[in-house]
């Protein structure tokens, strides 16, 4: 029985090795998969260790469903990847801080899935040692009368300095402590930011430099201007004899504020603490005082100047102290008359000093204007009537109320009393400026031989990048491409005093005041003013006629 069945099997074996070699070809080929997923270009995505993401975008070829699992590694919390699921074609977008280990690579995985069960999988790696540095910010910001501080966390895998940067000494920095510091060493640091009270009116920014290996990042510290500039000065107006003399003129003020003497007044002059002389202008914080000394006055004829002094830039405030000197003789009577020097312009206004000389009691006197008439008389124009009566003297007007960007034809006017008649200066031409940013015109102050003078003043509703004078001697409209000085930087609203100083000897000049907005654009002043210089070095001497110019510089 047990013999059958063996045979049986063995009888069997050869048919089932027959059925088995004969399946079709359909049954043997592996059939292809139903989806399709992806990496395009390559599975190892690589940073340096100072590297930040985004990198270029890891693109992904699929015809299904997926979603992405992220094994962080020695990442940590400093890599993130998005999206994290998608449906077809899609990319993704690796981001990584900086390793500021300098002696430990990372590494991190991302498992794309679809829903069939396919894999992709990613590798990203970021090196290790190179020098690197983390700021928890790169800007702060303070009010104009902040005094608390404000932290800045440095992490970085070197040592490193700290300074201040260009016009920043109002702001400090020190360590949990309280003591000021120089730098720091490797790891995790907590600096602390002040900066004083701010004494102007217009935003300052000021920087932090970090230098570590050679590199170096800027921290910008800001801070809001004043916005309740104040300033006056009690000082009455100067009238002096015709010898040497000396004076103060009071300031009193909460702000930053700057005193400038015409150039043409070459007989006043600032003192310093040292008793040494400033023939330009001078400078103060809060209230103080101002000294001021004069020549002697060898001529026949009175002389009269003003010191200006102006506080603020966005929204200045000025006061004018007017100085007057009377001559030591009177070999003849004084012929009556009157000159005007434009002292300051603004958007809606204009400041104007008149100079009368006269040796016999005067009637009015004032300001005649007009926008079409170049020649304005009382009888023709606007009056401001200033005073009545007293001999030679100084005064003060101002024009309010101008429309902006209008150009005006002033004059100055006296009566006579002696024979009624109406004497007038020569006319003076202003243009006020308009809102947004534009420059008044260029008024030439001094030209010798190798230095010249100029003042012009803009007005910006936006604080400006920088400004200056442009020039040239064959293009008679120069820009910025031809030579430049640089007078400053900032400022919403000022009265700008500009120099050029190397020139050449008996040469004709043409230039212009320029203004650099904060988005790039050049604004140049509506005129341009030709000089030639002199020969020699003569300084300017003293006029018997007051320089109708003589304060175009402030």
């Amino acid at each position: 029985m047990k013999t059958k069945i063996l045979f049986s099997i063995l009888v069997a074996l050869p048919l089932v090795a027959g059925l088995t070699g004969c399946k079709s070809d359909d049954e043997t080929t592996a059939r292809p998969a139903k989806e399709r997923l992806m990496v395009v270009g390559g599975n190892i995505v690589q940073f340096r260790a100072n590297e930040t993401g985004p990198t270029s975008e890891v693109n992904i070829s699929a015809d299904c469903r997926w979603t992405v699992n992220v094994d962080t590694g020695t990442f940590g919390d400093d890599l993130s990847v998005s999206p994290r699921q998608g449906n077809g074609n899609g990319s993704l977008t690796i981001v990584s801080n900086q390793n500021t280990d300098a002696n430990v690579s990372r590494d991190a995985t991302i498992t794309i899935t679809s829903d069939g069960g396919l894999r992709q999988v990613i590798s990203v790696k970021q090196t290790a040692g190179d020098d690197a540095m983390n700021i928890s910010t790169n800007r702060i910001k303070f009010t104009a009368e902040d005094t608390k501080t404000e932290p800045l966390e440095i992490s970085s895998n070197v040592n490193w300095t700290v300074t201040r940067g260009p016009s920043s000494d109002w702001v400090h920095f020190v360590d949990k402590d309280g003591n000021q510091i120089s730098g720091g060493n490797s790891g995790t640091t907590s600096l602390y930011i002040s900066v004083d009270k701010s004494t102007t009116d217009i935003e300052r920014t000021g920087y932090l430099v970090l230098s570590y290996s050679g590199k170096s990042i800027n921290v910008e510290v800001v801070q809001d201007g004043m916005t309740n500039v104040s300033l006056s000065v009690p000082s009455d107006d100067v009238r002096w004899s015709y010898s040497p003399n000396e004076g103060i003129i009071r300031v009193v003020s909460n702000a930053e504020w700057k005193a400038y003497i015409p150039s043409a007044a070459t007989w006043l002059h600032f003192v310093d603490s040292v008793g040494s002389t400033n023939d330009h202008a001078i400078a103060g914080v809060g209230n103080g005082e101002i000294h001021i000394r004069c020549d002697e006055n060898n001529t026949n004829r009175d002389r009269i100047t003003a010191v200006v002094i102006i506080a603020g830039t966005k929204n200045p405030q000025q006061a004018t102290v007017v100085v007057e000197q009377v001559g030591n003789t009177s070999q003849q009577p004084l012929v009556t008359s009157v000159s005007l020097t434009n002292l300051s312009l603004m958007r809606e206004s204009a400041t104007f000093l008149l100079n009368i000389v006269s040796e016999s009691v005067v009637g009015e006197f004032g300001l005649v204007y007009s926008t079409n008439n170049n020649m304005p008389t009382t009888n023709n124009s606007q009056v401001i009537h200033l005073g009545s009566g007293g001999l030679s003297q100084g005064v003060v007007g101002e024009l309010t109320g101008l429309e902006q960007g209008t150009t005006y034809y002033v004059r100055a006017f006296v009566q006579n009393l002696t024979n009624n008649e109406m004497l007038y200066s020569d006319v003076i031409t202003i243009t006020t400026p308009v809102a947004e940013t534009s420059v008044s015109e260029l008024t030439s102050i001094y030209v010798g031989d190798v230095y010249a003078d100029f003042h012009f003043s803009f007005v910006s509703d936006e604080e400006v990048s920088e400004y200056g004078l442009v020039y040239s001697t064959s293009n008679t409209a120069p820009t910025t491409s031809d030579k430049t000085v640089k007078v400053g930087n900032g400022g919403y609203t000022r009265s700008v005093l500009g120099s050029i100083k190397g020139l050449e000897g008996s040469t004709t000049y043409y230039v212009r005041a320029y203004v650099k907005t904060a988005t790039g654009q050049y604004i140049y002043s509506p005129n341009m003013v030709t000089i030639t210089t002199s020969s020699s070095t003569t300084e300017p001497g003293e006029s018997d006629n007051p320089d109708p110019q003589l304060a175009r510089r402030l």
